[in-house]
């Protein structure tokens, strides 16, 4: 096939560079000149009586005869010694200027007369033949003007060879480090390509990347554009821009194959060798026939060589070309067709099913294309599809549906077969669990806002704040391991307490004992070292009250009083800092206060998984039907299983890895199940996931203004004594300890060792009740 083509290319390459003009127009020859003037105007009568068919199929006959005595008088030009070649060449413009006017008409004429002359009849074959010899004329007649051309150059090179010295030079260069390049220059880009740690890179690596994948026909691209462009100069009766336009074909386009089959298989990920070698076949066949096709259009177009029945026969032969390259690449993917409609997640489908029993039909071309057009419309439904699922409103209105999905099933099951889980494998999902699970993605652009500040050689005060359990120490530990290589950086729980209990523990984490003084932790911190503090959970020394940041007060102190090379952050509850907001007035102004996004869905699965594997647990979904999510049919059960709750409990929990964790671990259970996932006393143990309990919160907007006002005191507390709700709320002890009373029966708070804290299951109802009830801002 390659063979075929450039032999074909440098027939028509040849064909082109003889057909280009090179002659002035001289006075001679004005019998023919008047010839052409007048059927110009002939030409302008039929346009103004439009084209009727007798006229018109008149004037092409005799068009066809005008051009074929001029074909004779240029035969004996060309025969005739005598004659120059500047009355064969006027000859010859003249010709091809009614060759345009006949273009013109034959274009303009109607379907039926025009069709006989471009056609495949007697007609059209006539006029293909006269075309066919006004093409040898014109190649001998460029032929003679090339030949002198060259005795010219020998003349003038007799007389001074310098140019021709100089090309020959800049020539050999140019080849030389052409072949250097392709001796030692791939050496070199693979040696960038494996650079050592640390070192910085000049360029790119994936520059060099696509470079070692498109670097043949690109090297060769750009040689043979050099040593045109320096031939030109010195050739300049040769049209080397022809020589341009076949390169720009079959390289360029040698690029564009080799581009899209590398495009091809890094989007798909595929290792396969045979699936690799296919799709470079295909490309090279579609390729390099579009590129031999566009290539003989072009050049016809472009160089007004297409006169009308040449250009027509052409234009089918296209056609006709592409039915077997059509049929031999339908050969060729038929076998990967039937073994994709094999799937799992199409065999069931009632189309498939019938191009699968046809697949060995005599007609299995048909059913292949037919297959073909079946897997790219579900392709780009599935495209589509996740496209839209992807938007945050139909992502929740999504997770919405699973979840009403998904509790009408558990409402028509008993949950009294299955068993909870161990109390040891219930402390995995803890959220204060130790896990070595780190997600850099989460929270990285606040992350980085805040270490940029930290880099910076000058004092800085950041606050963090977020809700309970969306991952604030986790954010510090990201934040404190990607400024370790740079800055002696601690990270200190806030206890609870006071200012006087945070202090020593700030000691200790600098390399003081417990009990140091006071002064020594502030000379410590005094010091010239370079140091990020970071402090969690500082809410735990603010009570939402009068004279409730005396304690924030004397921490900042501490913060203002320490060495310009000491930079600090901080992490407090959202509904906290919200009291600060309102409270603190002028007295802290911060450098940076930043708000932790929620969670993605993504982020949240990641989360799962980690906690699993850590719990070396596989749990079981066969006792939940979970709708697939859009567009992902092509996921393993388990997977998309999985997939589908973690975008429930992504949306329950409002990106909240904390609540998520909690409701995880509430929809794990016992059990044991057979080979088809049913309950069986003598089946197989398993971990079974049920749907989580939703608590119906619609008694919480009639609870009484006392016990909301707790509620909100424990939650800007995180966790408070019976005095501090009391001192918060202004209300009396007998108020406040009957109103604890009766939250910790119903199950809203828990209590341990005198601090009440909201449990889980009612922290996001709660939180949004006080927020609708205007008693919190979140």
């Amino acid at each position: 096939m390659q063979i075929i083509i450039i032999r074909q290319t440098f027939a028509l390459l040849w064909l082109l560079l003889l057909s280009q003009p090179v002659f002035a127009v001289s006075d001679s020859e004005q019998q023919y000149s008047k010839l052409t003037t007048d059927w110009q105007q002939t030409y302008q009568g039929l346009v103004k009586r439009g084209f009727p068919r007798a006229a018109t199929d008149q004037s092409l006959f005799e068009i066809y005869q005008d051009l074929g005595q001029r074909s004779d008088k240029i035969e004996q030009l060309l025969a005739d010694e005598t004659s120059t070649g500047e009355q064969r060449f006027e000859l010859w413009q003249d010709t091809l200027a009614l060759l345009k006017v006949r273009t013109q008409l034959i274009d303009a004429a109607p379907s039926s007369i025009a069709g006989k002359v471009v056609g495949f009849g007697p007609s059209g074959v006539r006029n293909l033949q006269l075309e066919l010899r006004l093409y040898r004329l014109s190649v001998a007649i460029k032929q003679q003007h090339i030949y002198s051309g060259f005795g010219s150059l020998g003349n003038d090179m007799l007389l001074s060879p310098v140019p021709l010295v100089i090309a020959v030079i800049e020539i050999l260069l140019v080849v030389a480090f052409f072949i250097y390049w392709r001796r030692r220059g791939i050496a070199a880009i693979l040696k960038f390509n494996h650079v050592e740690a640390g070192e910085k890179r000049t360029l790119p690596q994936w520059i060099s990347w696509w470079y070692l994948r498109l670097r043949k026909p690109l090297e060769w691209f750009v040689l043979l554009t050099m040593v045109f462009s320096i031939a030109a100069d010195l050739l300049f009766f040769v049209r080397f821009y022809i020589f341009q336009t076949v390169i720009d074909w079959l390289l360029l386009g040698a690029v564009a194959i080799y581009f899209i089959d590398t495009a091809m298989g890094y989007r798909s990920g595929s290792t396969n060798n045979e699936m690799a070698e296919r799709r470079l076949k295909s490309l090279k066949l579609i390729g390099y026939t579009f590129i031999f096709i566009g290539l003989i259009s072009s050049g016809l177009k472009s160089l007004e060589l297409a006169w009308g029945t040449i250009e027509h026969w052409f234009d089918t032969a296209y056609w006709l070309v592409m039915l077997p390259v059509g049929y031999t690449l339908l050969r060729w993917w038929r076998p990967y067709v039937f073994e994709r409609l094999r799937q799992r997640r199409y065999r069931d489908i009632p189309v498939v099913k019938v191009l699968l029993a046809k697949r060995e039909a005599p007609l299995s071309i048909v059913y292949t294309v037919a297959g073909i057009l079946f897997l790219m419309v579900y392709q780009l439904s599935s495209f589509v599809l996740i496209s839209v699922s992807e938007q945050e409103l139909v992502r929740s209105w999504m997770a919405y549906l699973f979840r009403i999905e998904v509790a009408r099933q558990s409402a028509k099951d008993d949950n009294s077969e299955y068993q909870p889980i161990s109390s040891q494998l219930e402390s995995c999902f803890g959220l204060h669990t130790p896990s070595s699970y780190y997600n850099s993605d989460v929270a990285a652009a606040e992350r980085q806002l805040i270490a940029d500040k930290c880099i910076d050689d000058r004092p800085t005060i950041g606050v963090v704040y977020a809700a309970r359990g969306m991952g604030r120490s986790h954010f510090l530990r990201s934040l404190a391991d990607e400024l370790s290589d740079r800055k002696q950086t601690v990270v200190v729980s806030t206890p609870l307490g006071d200012f006087s209990d945070l202090l020593p523990v700030i000691g200790k984490a600098l390399g003081l004992a417990l009990d140091a003084p006071s002064r020594d932790i502030v000379n410590l911190l005094k010091e010239d070292v370079p140091r990020v503090i970071c402090i969690d959970d500082v809410q735990r020394i603010i009570t939402p009250t009068i004279s409730g940041l005396k304690e924030l007060d004397r921490l900042v102190r501490l913060m203002r009083r320490s060495s310009s090379t000491v930079s600090w952050v901080m992490t407090i509850e959202t509904s906290c800092w919200r009291f600060i907001e309102l409270a603190r007035g002028e007295r802290f102004l911060f450098d940076r206060e930043i708000a932790l996004p929620p969670w993605s869905e993504k982020n949240i699965a990641g989360l799962i998984s980690a906690r699993n594997k850590q719990a070396d647990i596989e749990p079981n979904f066969s006792t939940l039907v979970l709708p697939r999510q859009l567009g992902r049919g092509d996921e393993p059960e388990e997977k998309a299983a999985m997939s589908s709750y973690a975008r429930i409990l992504w949306d329950y929990s409002k990106g909240n890895p904390g609540i998520t964790l909690f409701l995880w671990q509430q929809s794990l259970f016992e059990g044991r199940l057979n080979e088809f996932g049913e309950l069986d006393p003598e089946g197989e143990p398993h971990i079974i996931v049920r749907l989580f309990d939703i608590p119906d919160a619609g008694h919480l907007d009639t609870m009484r203004v006392t016990s909301l006002l707790v509620l909100r005191a424990i939650m800007q507390l995180e966790q408070g004594t019976k005095d501090q709700i009391a001192n918060c709320i202004n209300l009396s002890s007998e108020e406040v300890v009957d109103a604890l009373r009766r939250l910790t029966s119903a199950g809203y708070l828990m209590s341990c060792d005198g601090y009440y804290q909201i449990v889980w299951p009612w922290y996001h109802a709660i939180a949004t009740v006080l927020v609708r009830q205007h008693l919190l801002r979140l």
